[in-house]
Order: structure tokens, then sequence, then C-alpha cells
């Protein structure tokens, strides 16, 4: 997250509006969401989420570029056909001002359990692995990308034992990985992938 409190944010598909709930919380002054839902909208207005609107996506970002230090797009690019992906992550990358960041949620294809979050919502079109998503960030103009596994977070004793069996399965099928392709480069095996991509300050 911005250091600078004052940074501006977009939490695009911002659902009923806990992410921006929590950015005020913490102190962030100047976010905004949009979703194309007004139920949503109407639900994230209710519980204190200020700066919202009902909107489609892409004709927000086409009348808002050079604006954000980030732009969060948590569960939205899987519901984009391939064309569709494209067109929205350019225009991410176009209102992003120069080193801003994108903060997205995916389908992990790449887990063993990628199908179960791949057909978890009918309106599914598209999960990816860490392959498929460097090939589409690179054709939409970000350089500088990592993903995360989107695991166990501790926050108790349960959580805190959730954790390290998940670490325990982790290691075992990075085992299996290196027994069967000889390496164990891009393992992300959580059911989804974070990722944090950057534009260039060029």
């Amino acid at each position: 997250m911005p250091s600078d409190r004052n940074a501006p944010i977009l939490d695009l598909g911002c659902g009923c509006g806990e992410f921006i709930y929590f950015l005020q919380k913490e102190g962030y002054t100047s976010v905004w969401g949009v979703d194309i839902s007004p139920e949503q909208i109407e639900v994230a207005r209710s519980i204190g989420a200020k700066q919202v609107e009902v909107g489609d996506a892409l004709t927000y970002l086409r009348l808002h570029s050079n604006s954000y230090a980030l732009v969060n797009a948590q569960n939205l690019l899987e519901h984009c056909e391939r064309d569709e992906l494209l067109e929205l992550l350019r225009s991410i990358f176009d209102s992003l001002k120069p080193d801003g960041i994108l903060l997205a949620v995916v389908p992990n294809a790449a887990s063993p359990w990628g199908l179960r979050t791949r057909y978890w919502d009918i309106t599914h079109e598209l999960s990816f692995t860490p392959s498929s998503m460097t090939q589409v960030l690179l054709a939409t103009g970000f350089t500088n990308f990592r993903f995360l596994e989107y695991g166990p977070v501790v926050h108790g004793i349960v959580s805190a034992i959730r954790a390290g069996l998940w670490q325990l399965v982790r290691l075992l099928l990075k085992i299996y990985i290196l027994i069967e392709v000889a390496s164990t480069e891009d393992t992300i095996f959580t059911q989804d992938m974070r990722i944090i991509a950057r534009r260039p300050l060029t």
C-alpha cells in the first residue's frame, strides 16, 4: 500500500465496499470505488464506504487516465473474456500514474484445486497461471510484476495450525513438481493467486 495516506486509490469492482471501508479506517483519504451492481453500491454506502458509484469498469477507467497510485482489482479479471481482459488491463495501465501499482486476485489454474475456484462462480470466464498472466501483463504494458500465494493468514492458534499444515502440503506438492518436471519455478499452489504489478516510471 502507498505510504502516503493521500495517495489516490481506486477499488475496481468494489462490491459491497469492504476494502474501501478498511482503507478509510487506516487513514487513506482519496479512495474511490466503482461497481456495476447498484445493489452492491447501496450496501457499500450503508457501511460507510465513501466515494463509490455504479458504473462499468472500462467506461470509468477511460475517464480517469494517469490518475491513481494504486488500482485494486480483486476477483474481477476472471469475469472477462480474453479480448475484454486485454482491454481492461490496458485501461488499468493507462489509469495508473507512473510507478503506480495494480493489485489483483485471480483463480489459480496451477493449483491442484484450480478447477474448484474456476467454476466456483458461473460468471467466471477465465482462470490463470503465472505463465499466462505474465503474457497478458507484458502485452498490456506492465514490466515489473510478481505473483504470490493467497494462503492462510496467521491471526490466532487455529489459523497458525492451518498455516503450518499448509506449508507441509506445499512442500509435498513442490516435491511432486520437482520429480515430474525437474523444476520448482512458478510454483503457486493456492486456489487463488495474488498479483502485484507496476506501471513503469517511463
